[in-house]
């Protein structure tokens, strides 16, 4: 139509203006056009790739199933023996049904036990680390006593301490508030990082936990050790899964690298944050800060708790 338009106007001996407005017309129409086509390539580009999209989270979503059945199979499998080997190599240890004759036989059932205890914790790491990641972990929120969770940490934190010759220090004051969160959780994190402070200070070295209130009312928790610190670089990455401050303490210290990743998960769940600061051969420093929304008041017996701020 536009060239019999332009035909018409040049044979009637329309003016150049004429004959300009109809040429730009036409090429308009040509972009219009190719405009549209590429529209409709580009939406059927993306209906393809949404539909790729959804069978790949399906697949994905199916194995997640999977790998949750997995663990979870996994977990009464491997628990189940490991509690018996535990529990009988405790028998044992202790001679409760009287002395097994050779003392090597007491060492033996030392050894037996301790490396059930570790490869059961590195199964709970994995099986925590599984639900973490799958959004399946679900906090048992109620008002819990920081004080007397921390000297509990405290308390098995100083069997390894002992061993280790690293003092423990406590700073934890006498009125401090009480914390909506989950007990299991909070505990796992101090002692986690109570863990990772002994077991990277040298002999004679402090290991010092404390706690108190921020000044816009958020709860922290503090560890701090005189250990070998973590390079920046390793302490960039230390709370991602499976990470280690570097091999060699990898292959010094042992361990599946997943301790932190799920001490800054459990935090995240909690709306608080976990920070590292650390300096090659002075030591590290790890603060847990809660938010104030979760600091509570003083419970009373058989009263509920309530916010402080």
């Amino acid at each position: 139509m536009e060239q019999m338009a332009l035909a018409v106007l040049v044979a009637a001996g329309g003016c150049a203006a004429a004959v300009a407005a109809a040429a730009a017309l036409m090429r308009c129409r040509r972009r219009l056009a190719g405009a549209w086509a590429e529209r409709d390539r580009l939406a059927g580009r993306v209906e393809h790739l949404t539909a790729a999209l959804a069978t790949a989270r399906a697949a994905a979503d199916s194995d997640r199933q999977s790998k949750a059945q997995f663990l979870a199979t996994m977990s009464h499998e491997l628990r189940t023996p490991l509690n018996a080997i535990i529990g009988f190599s405790e028998l044992m240890l202790h001679q409760v049904f009287g002395p097994m004759g050779n003392t090597r036989y007491v060492e033996y059932a030392r050894h037996i036990q301790n490396s059930g205890t570790h490869l059961l914790e590195l199964i709970n790491d994995v099986l925590d680390m599984s639900k973490l990641e799958a959004g399946r972990y679900m906090l048992d929120e109620r008002p819990i006593h920081v004080a007397d969770l921390l000297d509990g940490c405290l308390t098995v934190a100083s069997v390894a301490a002992d061993q280790g010759r690293v003092t423990l220090d406590r700073v934890i004051p006498p009125a401090l508030p009480f914390l909506c969160g989950d007990e299991r959780a909070v505990r796992q994190v101090v002692l986690n990082l109570l863990s990772n402070a002994v077991k990277f200070t040298p002999e004679e070295g402090r290991v010092t936990l404390s706690a108190g209130l921020t000044a816009d009312g958020d709860l922290t928790i503090v560890v701090q050790d005189t250990g070998i610190g973590i390079e920046d670089e390793a302490l960039a990455r230390i709370t991602e899964p499976f990470q280690q401050a570097d091999t060699s303490i990898a292959r010094r210290f042992g361990g599946t690298g997943l301790g932190l990743a799920i001490s800054r998960s459990l935090m995240e769940l909690h709306g608080g944050t976990l920070v590292f600061a650390s300096t090659v051969g002075q030591g590290t420093t790890v603060t847990m800060r809660f938010p104030g929304v979760r600091v509570m008041a003083a419970v009373t017996e058989g009263a509920a708790a309530t916010p402080s701020g």
